[in-house]
């Protein structure tokens, strides 16, 4: 959930920044991004938990069974998506309005929206598709911290008890899943660039 709400904000943010450069858009937008790659999990954990459980009171502190419960684990898991997803985009997208194709489509008269949604928007997706798994799989390994801050039941939490239980045989199977878990999301990530983008295919039309 982190991931799927995390990456579209990202999008319409950073889409935000190119298509408004050097304004204060694009400036707090950076620092936004900046801010979320910077900042540990766990440091943004205990922010939302000082934050919106303490001072405003508005959301429990831990806890999973009732949906109030999930706002606050899944903003801290939303938080390093959307902010890698809003570098990538600004970048991807600043580099393909810099075309000369997008200078053609202006030139033959199509309007603004259309060819930021038609044709810009798709071709800087591409680099954005190599990031989407491994981000998955990445946010799978930040749930170590955000699950024993939040007391959220899952694989973070099974990892932490394995450890002060010294359950090695849990503990290794762990770490091989995830192992298999990144190796599976970069391979998948290769392919679907592949698919996307043609250019980059390996062997080729012979001669």
């Amino acid at each position: 959930l982190g991931v799927l709400i995390g990456a579209p904000l990202g999008i319409l943010l950073g889409m935000a920044a190119a298509l408004n450069r050097n304004s204060w858009i694009d400036y707090l937008a950076s620092a936004f991004a900046t801010l979320g790659l910077t900042i540990p999990v766990f440091v943004t954990s205990m922010g939302l938990i000082l934050i919106f459980a303490v001072w405003l009171n508005w959301f429990p502190a831990s806890g999973w069974p009732e949906p109030e419960k999930w706002v606050l684990p899944i903003a801290a898991y939303a938080t390093i998506p959307l902010a890698t997803y809003a570098r990538y985009t600004r970048s991807a997208m600043l580099d393909t309005l810099n075309r000369p194709f997008v200078t053609v489509l202006r030139a033959k008269g199509l309007s603004e929206r259309r060819i930021i949604f038609q044709h810009v928007l798709r071709n800087a997706a591409l680099p954005m598709v190599t990031v989407f798994l491994p981000m998955f799989i990445g946010t799978a390994t930040g749930s170590i911290f955000v699950e024993a801050m939040f007391r959220v039941p899952g694989m973070g939490a099974y990892f932490v008890s394995s450890i002060r239980t010294r359950d090695y045989p849990l503990e290794m199977a762990l770490m091989l899943m995830l192992t298999v878990m990144f190796c599976l999301a970069y391979l998948i990530s290769d392919i679907l660039y592949a698919w996307l983008n043609p250019r980059i295919r390996f062997g080729g039309r012979k001669g």
